[in-house]
């Protein structure tokens, strides 16, 4: 195994497949601003809770739904930092240097932690010396404000991302930044992105991830890495289309209708709900209120193993807390 070159002198190139993912990531994003998506408040604050966890806290269900409606949490001022940051998203400008003053005011509250020593825990490559990782930071940002017009923000985002992981300008939390700045980027080329549950799709892929990271640096060429990450924001982009639709689905005059007329904690066979909504045909009665129904998690089946059960029946699904 040759010894890992630092990934800030691995080479980057775009290949096809690097393209194929950039220009699908743009099309359905652009799809997503023309659907009319209207993001719901809490949605801004996706990304708290994953940096959040990488501080080792992590909020109560009560503290949560707080969070996401905009109150302060008492005894976690962290949860309040970053929650401001994450307000301020569309604002900061994520080719200019402040925004690393901005993310270091929010998250390093006991002040920011000097990296000190040329080998980190963990890390597979020698380290920049101290006295150089801010000529370097402030090297990354010129080369991100002078790219920007010449290489997709998505693509950007990435490299970003392995810059600020490869130069590793604090002794800890070097993840929480990169995943904020590539978000940053993101948002900066569409507004739909701040919305995006980006960073905990990240960190449920973070194992992979890491180890492509680690086999990418070995070879000097971070191609393949770019390849994993640009397949992250693609599912984190799927999961908000499929709440939109599901949302569209579920909002329709039958869907709502069929609501109304379902009482919680108890169940209905096709016939009863037939009977209830005053249709004859049970065809119609899956088609136009009960498959969009399920679909959008409004209701659930008696027997979810079993769609074509003869004994089937439906019932409210449960509020889910926010």
């Amino acid at each position: 195994m040759n010894k890992p070159i630092p990934p800030y002198k691995a080479k980057f190139s775009i290949n096809h497949e690097q393209l194929y993912l950039t220009s699908d990531i743009a099309y359905h994003a652009g799809a997503l601003g023309e659907r009319d998506f209207i993001p719901e408040p809490k949605d801004r604050y996706q990304g708290v809770l994953p940096l959040l966890s990488l501080a080792n806290i992590h909020l109560t269900p009560s503290q949560i739904r707080g969070l996401f409606e905009g109150e302060e949490i008492p005894g976690i001022p962290l949860a309040n930092s970053l929650a401001k940051l994450y307000r301020r998203l569309n604002k900061l400008n994520p080719y200019d240097y402040s925004i690393v003053t901005a993310f270091e005011e929010a998250y390093f509250l006991d002040g920011v932690p000097n990296r000190l020593g040329r080998k980190a825990e963990d890390c597979p490559y020698v380290l920049v010396t101290t006295n150089k990782i801010e000529p370097m930071m402030k090297a990354l940002f010129n080369f991100l404000s002078s790219s920007n017009k010449k290489t997709h923000p998505i693509l950007l985002s990435g490299m970003a991302y392995v810059e600020i992981m490869a130069i590793a300008p604090f002794s800890d939390k070097n993840l929480a930044l990169a995943l904020f700045l590539a978000k940053a980027i993101l948002a900066s080329y569409q507004k739909e992105f701040a919305y995006l549950p980006f960073e905990a799709h990240f960190l449920r892929k973070k194992a992979d991830l890491d180890r492509i990271f680690e086999s990418c640096a070995e070879k000097a060429d971070m191609d393949d890495f770019l390849n994993a990450y640009l397949k992250v924001v693609r599912g984190s982009l799927d999961a908000i289309i499929r709440k939109k639709t599901n949302q569209s689905k579920g909002d329709t005059a039958q869907v709502k209708k069929l609501l109304s007329v379902m009482e919680e904690g108890t169940s209905y066979s096709a016939k009863e709900l037939c009977d209830i909504l005053g249709l004859k045909s049970r065809l119609g009665l899956m088609r136009n209120y009960i498959s969009p129904a399920l679909e959008a998690k409004l209701i659930r089946r008696s027997e979810p193993n079993s769609p074509t059960s003869r004994t089937q029946r439906y019932s409210l699904a449960p509020k889910k807390e926010e």
